[in-house]
């Protein structure tokens, strides 16, 4: 008779764990334009008396006014275009990423 024994480790030790309660942590402190606080929120000279992301704030704003152009543009259509009108929104997609600090310049 052969008898066979299986030894399984556990999927979630302890360092695993901490790992994804730091990733919770993290995940809880991002934006919703996708940064980490700590890089939306840098400057020491801002009161934020409301929660403001200012990389949310600026992409609402040309967001809008891409909107506002785009707008125009279905109006010059006519009052009821046809469904198969090209648009200027057609195939557009908006991406926002982030290029990190200019680096100064070395003397």
């Amino acid at each position: 008779m052969i008898r066979t024994v299986v030894t399984r480790e556990p999927e979630w030790d302890d360092t695993e764990r901490a790992k994804m309660a730091g990733l919770v942590l993290y995940e809880s402190q991002i934006c919703s334009c996708g940064l980490h606080e700590s890089i939306a929120r840098t400057d020491p000279d801002m009161e934020i008396i409301l929660p403001v992301c200012p990389v949310c704030a600026d992409f609402k704003k040309q967001m809008r006014v891409l909107d506002a152009e785009d707008e125009k543009k279905v109006h010059a259509l006519g009052e009821k275009p046809p469904a198969g009108a090209p648009r200027p929104s057609d195939g557009r997609s908006v991406i926002l990423s982030y290029k990190g600090p200019a680096a100064s310049p070395t003397p």
